[in-house]
């Protein structure tokens, strides 16, 4: 960005109300998500994290607007200005949360297919819980993992590993426990904090691992719930945790 260019640019009381308005709307916005984060729903705090992206970006687009408006023949208006930079700020929080997300999320991972034993176990489980039936896809690591993203449709991936290691009882626990995360759209929340911190290195939370941890004891209430019992639950994560201990011993020679 040319120095001499941005202080022309700000230099006019326009802009320079315009950007810092914006970007002081979009620290209060992060001040409120910080200071109310353990009283506030999931809703609102996605609401707050992708509203601060939006008013990051948007002076940008506006600077960019505003100097390249003459140069490609569209109007230069302030009214044309605001809505084209708020219309290409927005259109960069949605594309991350649309298309992104889920593109990088489906990288080299098969789709469980309707009709196979998973798919059906995902279908009676999630209607235990009351969410939408979600996708499920299958990674190729031996490692055992499962997580969760919601965008628009929620997408459950599980590893072969974890399908490989658990039995049927605590394979449905870490499901359920997965689609408790969609039922409280942790997945989504997960998905815009990983925004703001590429965006906004500076927003710092560091209060997010407590609050992780309060969802995670949530989704297990979850599986706690349906099944009727803790047990398979703790039964999985032991066996997780045994996993683990395994991996991380040195190889005999």
């Amino acid at each position: 960005m040319c120095l001499t260019c941005f202080r022309s640019f700000m230099a006019i009381p326009y802009n320079f109300w315009l950007t810092t308005g914006s970007l002081t709307a979009a620290a209060v916005m992060i001040l409120l998500f910080y200071t109310y984060r353990d009283t506030m729903s999931n809703r609102v705090k996605i609401a707050l994290i992708y509203g601060s992206i939006v008013l990051t970006v948007f002076p940008i687009f506006h600077y960019v607007y505003a100097k390249t408006c003459g140069s490609v023949m569209i109007s230069c208006g302030k009214w044309h200005a605001l809505l084209y930079s708020l219309m290409g700020s927005l259109g960069i929080a949605l594309v991350a949360l649309l298309l992104l997300t889920p593109l990088l999320v489906r990288w080299r991972k098969q789709r469980v297919q309707p009709g196979t034993d998973l798919d059906a176990r995902v279908r009676m489980l999630a209607t235990a819980v009351g969410v939408k039936v979600p996708r499920v896809y299958v990674k190729d690591s031996a490692q055992p993992v499962a997580y969760t993203v919601s965008h628009i449709s929620p997408l459950i991936i599980i590893s072969v590993g974890m399908l490989e290691l658990l039995d049927q009882d605590e394979l449905d626990a870490v499901l359920l426990h997965e689609l408790g995360h969609i039922r409280q759209r942790t997945g989504l929340l997960k998905t815009a904090r990983s925004m703001l911190r590429l965006m906004l290195p500076i927003a710092g939370f560091n209060a997010f691992g407590k609050e992780l941890d309060e969802e995670e004891s949530r989704a297990d209430m979850v599986a706690a719930h349906v099944q009727g019992t803790t047990e398979h639950l703790l039964s999985a994560k032991e066996r997780l945790s045994l996993f683990a201990d395994e991996q991380a011993m040195p190889s005999s020679l």
